[in-house]
């Protein structure tokens, strides 16, 4: 049956035929299964169950580990963020004590903002 299955490949046309074989093995797994005394379908049993609970645990490990990169990811960027803004601040308080000790004197264009805001930006720059 795996080997039809391989045949079949994942075709959409192919998809009812791979259904129905699919379905054969499984049936045929539960035959085989159910053939055998029911102590060695216990112990099968068993040993399937212990097999699910430590894919379980695995699992919720990995879960665990992504829960806290995920967090330290959140709390570095909550940092940086306040590290940018308190930045911002910085350099916008700097230019505008830059800007009020402008000389708007005629000799620089008068109430010429842009000329203004170029001498305080160069001064912040010379600082």
């Amino acid at each position: 049956c795996e080997e039809l299955l391989a045949r079949v490949g994942s075709i959409p046309a192919n998809a009812n035929l791979r259904a129905a074989i699919l379905a054969d093995i499984e049936n045929a797994k539960t035959r085989i299964i159910q053939s055998k005394p029911l102590s060695a379908q216990l112990d099968s049993a068993k040993q399937a169950l212990d097999r699910a609970v430590k894919r379980q645990a695995q699992i919720h490990e990995l879960i665990n580990a992504a829960m806290k990169v995920r967090d330290s990811a959140d709390a570095e960027v909550i940092t940086k963020k306040t590290q940018v803004q308190s930045l911002e601040s910085q350099l916008a308080a700097d230019i505008a004590s830059h800007v009020v000790n402008v000389d708007v004197s005629p000799s620089m264009g008068g109430n010429d903002s842009m000329r203004i805001m170029q001498s305080g930006m160069e001064r912040v720059l010379n600082d």
